[in-house]
């Protein structure tokens, strides 16, 4: 067939050649469902993180004000938000956690009272709004868990800590 290895060769040249000259195929990126998650946490113009428990939902404007547990209408559009969230399929067979915080302002037992009317509160608005029960669990933690000092570091108050202190976080948890 062949009448010189030359040509042999040639041929074979020409086939390596063309076969290293196609592109190789892409590799496929895998999310993770927590990644898929955010992903889709971000089409409600909200942000997130991943966490230990699930996925941590942000909400500044769930913020309250001094001695309050009542909520404003742009935090009450925020969990209309996470009620519709909840049935994107990243997050259809996930339960959520609702979690209560206060400022260190009051006695310990006054603060685990409050941080827990705060989280009740968000937990019957997400039942409000379509939410169903059985997805829904609240905890509350008082001043225990402030995510900025209540307090500067030469022991005066610091007013604007506390404000962000008084909220709640809402997790959508693993599946």
């Amino acid at each position: 067939m062949f009448q010189s290895p030359v040509k042999l060769l040639t041929l074979l040249f020409v086939l390596l050649l063309y076969g290293c000259s196609s592109t190789p195929p892409t590799p496929q990126v895998v999310q993770t469902p927590n990644e898929e998650l955010i992903e889709d946490i971000k089409l409600y113009d909200l942000e997130a993180d991943e966490i230990d428990l699930g996925v941590k939902i942000y909400l500044p404007k769930l913020s309250f004000k001094f001695d309050s547990f009542d909520l404003s209408n742009v935090a009450r559009d925020k969990l209309a938000y996470i009620v519709q969230l909840c049935q994107e399929e990243s997050a259809l067979n996930r339960n959520v956690l609702v979690m209560g915080h206060a400022d260190s302002k009051g006695t310990t037992e006054y603060n685990l009272q409050l941080s827990r009317e705060r989280a009740i509160t968000v937990k019957d608005t997400l039942l409000e709004l379509g939410l169903q029960s059985s997805r829904v669990t609240a905890a509350w933690y008082g001043a225990n868990q402030p995510i900025v000092p209540n307090q500067f570091s030469d022991g005066r108050d610091n007013p604007e800590g506390r404000a962000v202190n008084r909220r709640v976080e809402v997790v959508i948890l693993n599946p």
